[in-house]
């Protein structure tokens, strides 16, 4: 949740500082389009007034250009406004500028053609003065408010910007720590103890069946430890039960030998004994022949006790 947040506000950081550049680019494209306009007003205004005093035409070349240019020049202007308010004097702006033309200017140079020596007179030149100046001063307002604009989105951009690289920042450090200590507690909670039965399964499997797991918190290591130690337990049970019926068998078989076959080994012996004392003692091959086999038969009965003869 902390690397997502982080990087939110990175996203968020750089979606800021684009609008910001946006804002910025069109601060400084209306600042451009603020000074064509008002240089339009120039143009008229000097073409104008170089016509009344030398009453030349060519002095109007620069007037009938801003003339033509002004209705696109207007529409340029009111579009690169970049606020309502902006827009609003922009739109006031371009209708004193509009107005200069149709209600002073061509009047006045159609008064010079005309000769009327009304068009010289001091109270059109202060008018033409007094318009500009009322223009050229809205002009200063609308470039004045753009740059504070432009100043305060510049200031607010570095300010985001730090914020965001700051808010960041700490989220990733908060992330990395978390990782770290999520990382102790996995080794202690589930590495661990994994390394442990692995060295309990390897202390099984070299034959100690006591070996056992200790119980743990985490569900799955829990688990492997109850199904390990049921497993060795069942093993060493089944040990002893192996080793219980081996020594059953072997005392078994020791009593049968005892009371089977040592009886049948006397019975024998006693035999032979019986038949070695019937025959004449001139009849050697047949004597050593017995007295061979009561020399088996006594080993047999020795054997049969643990190596105590019976009398």
């Amino acid at each position: 949740m902390l690397i997502g947040v982080a990087f939110a506000v990175l996203l968020w950081a750089i979606s800021d500082a684009n609008s910001s550049t946006s804002a910025r680019r069109a601060s400084r494209t209306a600042l451009v389009e603020v000074g064509a306009m008002e240089q339009v007003l120039l143009d008229l205004e000097t073409g104008q007034r170089g016509f009344v005093i030398t009453k030349r035409e060519t002095f109007l070349q620069p007037w009938h250009k801003a003339r033509t240019a002004l209705p696109a020049e207007a529409r340029r202007f009111a579009e690169s406004a970049t606020s309502p308010e902006q827009r609003r004097t922009a739109e006031q702006v371009t209708r004193g500028v509009e107005s200069f033309p149709n209600d002073y200017s061509v009047p006045l140079v159609e008064m010079v053609r005309r000769d009327d020596p009304a068009a010289s007179s001091l109270k059109r030149t202060t008018e033409g003065k007094q318009r500009v100046d009322a223009l050229r001063a809205q002009f200063d307002q609308y470039t004045a408010d753009e740059r504070e604009q432009l100043a305060a989105r510049t200031d607010a951009a570095g300010t985001n910007s730090r914020q965001a690289v700051l808010a960041a920042a700490v989220g990733l450090a908060a992330s990395t720590a978390l990782v770290a200590v999520f990382t102790v507690l996995q080794h202690r909670a589930v590495v661990r103890p994994v390394r442990g039965a692995a060295a309990a399964a390897e202390e099984l499997a070299g034959g100690d069946l006591s070996m056992r797991i200790p119980p743990s918190r985490v569900a799955e290591i829990g688990a492997l430890g109850t199904s390990f130690n049921t497993m060795a337990a069942s093993l060493q049970d089944s040990r002893r039960r192996i080793m219980d019926n081996t020594e059953a068998v072997h005392r078994r078989t020791a009593r049968d030998l005892h009371d089977g076959a040592q009886q049948r080994l006397v019975s024998l012996m006693i035999g032979l004994r019986l038949a070695r004392e019937m025959i004449p003692e001139t009849e050697t091959a047949a004597t050593d022949l017995l007295d061979q086999s009561i020399g088996s038969a006594s080993v047999g009965t020795k054997l049969t006790v643990g190596g105590e003869e019976e009398p």
